[in-house]
C-alpha cells in the first residue's frame, strides 16, 4: 500500500509537493491569524487632505488600500518564492517534477511554487472575507476583498514589469496569460462598485 500511494503521488507531482508544504501552509496560517490580531485603521482611514477636493475620503482609502496589498502582493511573492524552491528542492520529487508540464508554467516544479504563493494569497484573502461575514464586521470583509483586488492590479504590474511570475525564463504560457488578463478585470472593475465608491 505505501508503494503504491509512493507512485500516485508521483503522477501527481505538483499535488505531491504542496502537499508535502504543509508545514509552510501551517505556518502561514499562523503568520494570518497574528496579522488579523494587528490593527488595520491606518487602512480604513488612509487619505490625503490634499485631493479632498476631488475624491472623497472613502474613495481614497480604498485607492490607497488596494495599493497597499499589491505592493505587499508583489514583495511577497518575489521573496516568497525563492524561500520555496529552497524549500521544494529537498523533497524527492523535485527533479521529477520538471519533466511534468506545468499549467501556467513550463514545468509542474515552477507551477507548485506558483500555486502555493497564489494559494496562500486567497486563502488570506478568503480568509478575511469569511471572518468579516460571520463577525459581522464589514470593515474585515473590506479588507479581505480589497486584498483580492490588490492581487489582481500587482499581477498586471508584473505582467508589464516582466518579473516573477512573468519573467522571461519563467515560461509563463501566453494563452495563460490573455485568460488572467481578462480574468482580473471584473475583480478590479466591481471593486468600484462593490466599495460603494
Amino acid at each position: 500500500p505505501v508503494r503504491s500511494l509512493h507512485r500516485f503521488h508521483q503522477h501527481q507531482s505538483v499535488a505531491y509537493i504542496i502537499y508535502h508544504s504543509s508545514k509552510i501552509y501551517s505556518s502561514c496560517f499562523c503568520l494570518v491569524l497574528t496579522m488579523i490580531r494587528i490593527s488595520l485603521d491606518f487602512l480604513e482611514k488612509g487619505h490625503l487632505h490634499q485631493l479632498d477636493r476631488y475624491l472623497s475620503p472613502e474613495t481614497q482609502s480604498i485607492a490607497l488600500e488596494v495599493i497597499f496589498w499589491a505592493l505587499s502582493y508583489t514583495l511577497f511573492v518575489q521573496i516568497f518564492s525563492h524561500v520555496l524552491r529552497k524549500v521544494y528542492r529537498r523533497t524527492k520529487i523535485w527533479n521529477y517534477a520538471r519533466q511534468r508540464e506545468g499549467v501556467f508554467l513550463g514545468n509542474g516544479r515552477d507551477d507548485a511554487v506558483l500555486l502555493t504563493c497564489l494559494g496562500i494569497h486567497h486563502g488570506f484573502a478568503a480568509y478575511l472575507m469569511y471572518k468579516g461575514l460571520t463577525t459581522n464586521h464589514p470593515n474585515t470583509w473590506r479588507h479581505g476583498f480589497l486584498v483580492e483586488t490588490g492581487f489582481e492590479v500587482s499581477d498586471y504590474v508584473a505582467l508589464i514589469l516582466g518579473i516573477y511570475p512573468y519573467a522571461k525564463h519563467d515560461g509563463f504560457k501566453d494563452d495563460i496569460k490573455v485568460a488572467l488578463v481578462v480574468h482580473h478585470i471584473p475583480g478590479i472593475v466591481l471593486s468600484v462598485f462593490v466599495m460603494g465608491c
